[in-house]
């Protein structure tokens, strides 16, 4: 197990997520790492915006699954990562609920 899953996996502990919560967490940092096959601690703003289209558009992810995504992202960026520079990318807001596709 890597350094900033085992850092990841003890802050969402610290915070009593549920284990589906840490599972959907995990999975959405892993997405974003597989994607570029570069550590998500090394990410640039653009590259995480980049994987969020692509989820979007290419793949066609649901915007429930997306905005699933975007939390996921925010915590490890907030909690254990903690960098400035992609703040705003913590800060993307998730779809509302009652969202309609066209």
């Amino acid at each position: 197990m890597t350094e900033l899953r085992e850092k990841m996996i003890r802050e969402m502990e610290l915070r009593n997520l549920s284990e589906n919560t840490q599972r959907s967490y995990l999975q959405a940092v892993y997405g974003l790492a597989k994607h570029y096959m570069q550590s998500p601690d090394a990410m640039s703003k653009q590259k995480i915006e980049d994987y969020l289209l692509h989820l979007k558009k290419e793949k066609k992810n649901a915007l429930t699954t997306v905005g699933s995504v975007i939390t996921g992202l925010r915590f490890f960026y907030n909690h254990v990562v903690v960098d400035e520079q992609l703040s705003p990318v913590v800060h993307l807001q998730k779809p509302p609920a009652s969202f309609q596709r066209f």
